[in-house]
């Protein structure tokens, strides 16, 4: 298992990094990933940055870069309760924004207000401070990207979430790791399913892999890959059927006009006496031909119909149109499948 620690200044990591065993440094995206073992430990080390922003990008980073399955985030904080002092620890039992509205922030994966540390690690860090004989609390943590240095402030703070502890970092790690490491998975099949469903299945599946192959590409900094996923998934699948329905349409409609132009004639022709008799039975012809062309091209608006809205509509979907007899025989005619 490998544990991703992190801090916002490099005096909250640069202790860590000097006791690291076999030990590689990596740069990427502004950050230094300090790889190695700490106490028997495969750990990733880094130095964040301040500030929400900072904090998300690079717990991304450790999860689907460096394959990180827990993460430790530690700082210095503000102390908002009279149970503890300086220089003791706050243990993040829960962290929330303090300064975000969070019925809005809810409404995203994971779908939460507060989020809660790991059991396990919280048990190791109540252990640790207790071993070390320093003074802990285990209870609540706010971020917010701002400094509180006035009672003002303290105050509006208390009043809307009673934390233990603000700091600018914390609920930004744990929203990010709980929408992306285990039991916060992101569906994006069930995305693609939400937001995409009038599209068929099998273009459905090409997005949901072009997202998890661009995602790569851009983690392993491949540019030409990406750019081949979104043409090859994305626009191949999306383009080629309409470039196909739209040069259908134009065939048909001259194929119509010729029919049409082939009626008139017979009808012409078939006022002369001669052969009156023929071109009456071959007008009839060419006319069942039209009428068949038209009967034909209204299926293939239909079915047009179904696959843009993903066969949901009661009245118009597969089921319904497969008791036509023409439905039917348009189907082993389809040009599109």
């Amino acid at each position: 298992m490998i544990i991703g620690i992190m801090g916002a200044m490099p005096d909250e990591v640069d202790q860590l990094c000097a006791k690291l065993e076999n030990v590689t440094v990596e740069p990427y995206g502004g950050v230094e990933y300090h790889k190695g073992t700490l106490a028997g430990k495969q750990v990733v080390v880094c130095c964040a940055g301040m500030g929400k922003a900072n904090a998300a990008a690079t717990t991304q980073v450790l999860i689907t870069r460096y394959g990180a399955e827990k993460i430790i985030f530690s700082g210095i904080a503000g102390n908002m309760t009279s149970k503890i002092g300086i220089g003791d620890v706050v243990i993040g039992k829960t962290v929330l924004y303090h300064d975000a509205q969070l019925d809005m922030i809810c409404q995203n994966p994971p779908y939460l207000k507060e989020y809660a540390g790991d059991p396990a690690l919280i048990a190791a860090a109540e252990k640790a401070c207790a071993e070390a004989g320093v003074k802990a609390l285990t209870g609540k943590i706010a971020t917010g990207d701002l400094f509180v240095g006035d009672s003002e402030t303290k105050a509006a703070i208390e009043a809307k979430c009673a934390p233990d502890c603000v700091e600018m970092e914390g609920a930004a790690v744990s929203q990010i790791a709980a929408s992306i490491t285990a039991g916060g998975v992101v569906d994006l099949s069930g995305i693609a399913q939400r937001y995409a469903g009038f599209l068929p299945e099998s273009f459905r599946a090409s997005i949901v892999e072009a997202c998890e192959r661009s995602v790569s590409a851009v983690l392993s900094d491949n540019a030409v890959v990406l750019a081949d996923v979104i043409v090859q998934k994305v626009l191949a699948p999306l383009l080629t059927p309409v470039i196909s329905l739209v040069l259908f349409f134009v065939a048909f409609a001259l194929l119509r006009m010729l029919v049409s132009l082939l009626v008139t004639v017979l009808g012409l022709v078939n006022k002369l006496p001669v052969v009156g008799t023929v071109n009456r039975w071959l007008g009839w012809t060419a006319g069942g031909i039209a009428s068949l062309l038209d009967i034909y091209l209204v299926l293939c608006v239909l079915w047009a119909l179904i696959v843009i809205t993903g066969g949901n509509l009661t009245v118009l979907n597969d089921t319904v149109m497969s008791s036509s007899l023409y439905y039917k025989v348009f189907n082993v005619f389809n040009p599109f499948l």
